[in-house]
């Protein structure tokens, strides 16, 4: 019984599902709509620093990822500058230095800029060329 009892809770603490990021992904088009602005950049710099859990409700902290980036384009215009973006949890972006992303800012959320997966946000790869040119189409058809 004692053996039971470890081996599910080995299960529990190391189950890939546990931390995974749980997001029903948002289409293109909803990305658009939801978004206060889409662009291509490239991330300049990045800081990370401790802050109040406002999303997950741990009562705790939670290590927030800050980027600095250069606009390589601007697919929907931000009604206001973006200076930084901010990513989060399992579902957040790995912004690193040197490397290009498309990002969807959320006009809404808990914390201001933050962009992830769930909000169509996806580091740029040399095979994104159709992709891209795919969003691009979505958001020339979907904003005023």
């Amino acid at each position: 019984m004692k053996i039971k009892l470890i081996a599910y809770s080995f299960m529990f603490l190391f189950s890939h599902n546990a931390f995974a990021c749980r997001c029903e992904g948002t289409s293109p088009e909803e990305a658009v709509n939801l978004s206060k602005a889409i662009m291509i950049v490239d991330v300049l710099e990045t800081n990370t620093r401790l802050v109040p859990d406002v999303i997950f409700g741990t009562g705790g902290e939670v290590k927030l990822l800050e980027a600095e980036f250069n606009v390589t384009e601007v697919l929907k215009k931000p009604t206001e500058d973006i200076k930084i973006i901010r990513s989060i949890g399992s579902c957040g972006m790995p912004l690193t230095v040197g490397k290009q992303y498309y990002i969807s800012v959320p006009q809404k959320g808990a914390v201001e800029n933050l962009i992830s997966v769930c909000s169509g946000s996806f580091e740029v790869w040399s095979s994104d060329i159709d992709r891209l040119e795919a969003l691009r189409k979505v958001v020339h058809n979907n904003t005023p």
